[in-house]
């Protein structure tokens, strides 16, 4: 596996930013035409790609069932092959435990300079000292305690034993299975499955395949707190594996309409997709190209023509805004993000996500 540094994500996207598990921004320079000639959501080329995409939603299935201190679901299945690795965290008010194990697992410690991860048999649960006493600076109340936490991984169940921690009273949790393969420049994420859950069980399902020469691309999304009312989109970023000034953007809207926050030249209409390349620094954006958007089972199904050979994928947005341009302060930005998923280990174990500005 091929150790990439990253910073944390300080960025700019969409006009928006995300409250659920982080978010980043872009902006968007408009187009021309960029709203007229997007292929109609029942045209022959439409049908063809969600009959395509079908396998994307049987072959991987990340959905989560809660039982306590016990998690199962297909994205749990046995064994791990050498170019997978499988990420937990389970969170609470009160800690967190973190699971990792495959070859991305390393790579995200000295990324984060941090012993993360234990072993296939344990997790690090992570919550504060108690009794808070003051530290050799008089401070109180900052110093953290690690322990050791027994799981146990069988065919599509995880679970864990928390009797020797202190009450922990978990709310939410994230589940990661990336698979990389060989690229020209390293190693390159090929396949991504995403589950975030609660003890009511599974809220966000997403599922990321890299496509081929002649294989689409896809990413499949279930969302079921979207009412798809107003004007509701997504967003799929990628990021460059080299340093480059240029990042993408994939967007499909749901209902309404997506009106760019810059110029508002780009105007994407309700059942529509486009992957934008967008230049931060010199605050420039342009589509290279249509995508296509579709329903099924309960999924939202993106699919483009591969563009992403030197680029990974890193989140998934979703957004819901009365009017399809949303305001200039921050307070508007935040409001229309639904939420923020990871779509690489990067993402999932950053500490810091900016608003990203589009």
């Amino acid at each position: 596996m091929t150790q990439v540094k990253r910073g944390t994500f300080v960025v700019g996207l969409l006009c928006l930013a995300s409250t659920t598990l982080g978010t980043s921004s872009f902006v968007l320079q408009g187009v021309q035409g960029a709203t007229a000639d997007h292929a109609s959501p029942r045209s022959p080329a439409v049908q063809k790609a969600a009959q395509d995409t079908k396998p994307v939603v049987n072959l991987m299935k990340p959905r989560v069932e809660t039982r306590g201190e016990a998690l199962t679901g297909d994205i749990f299945r046995m064994a791990l092959d050498p170019r997978e690795s499988l990420f937990l965290s389970i969170r609470g008010d009160d800690g967190e435990i973190r699971y990792g194990i495959g070859a991305w697992a390393q790579v995200i410690q000295q990324w984060r300079s941090e012993d993360l991860f234990a072993d296939s048999k344990h997790a690090w649960a992570v919550f504060p000292k108690t009794p808070s006493e003051p530290n050799a600076a008089g401070n109180k109340g900052a110093d953290l305690e690690r322990r050791l936490v027994p799981v146990d991984w069988c065919d599509e169940r995880f679970r864990w034993q928390s009797n020797d921690l202190p009450a922990f009273r978990w709310h939410s949790g994230t589940v990661m299975r990336v698979r990389s393969e060989p690229a020209s420049d390293g190693e390159t994420i090929s396949q991504v499955e995403t589950a975030w859950f609660t003890p009511r069980g599974t809220q966000v399902e997403v599922v990321y395949i890299r496509g081929q020469e002649s294989r689409q691309s896809a990413l499949a999304l279930h969302a079921p707190f979207l009412n798809f009312r107003n004007n509701t989109w997504i967003a799929v970023r990628f990021e460059p594996r080299a340093p480059a000034t240029e990042e993408f953007v994939i967007i499909g809207v749901l209902s309404g309409e997506f009106v760019s926050r810059w110029d508002n030249t780009i105007r994407l209409r309700a059942r529509t997709a486009a992957c934008l390349q967008v230049d931060t620094r010199a605050r420039q954006v342009k589509v290279i190209q249509r995508a296509t958007l579709d329903e099924r089972e309960g999924y939202i199904l993106l699919r483009w023509q591969p563009f992403e050979a030197a680029c990974d994928p890193t989140e998934v947005w979703t957004y819901q805004t009365d009017t399809p341009h949303s305001g200039e302060r921050l307070e508007d930005l935040t409001s229309v993000v639904r939420g923020s998923y990871p779509l690489s280990p990067y993402s999932m174990w950053a500490t810091q996500q900016g608003i990203l500005d589009f």
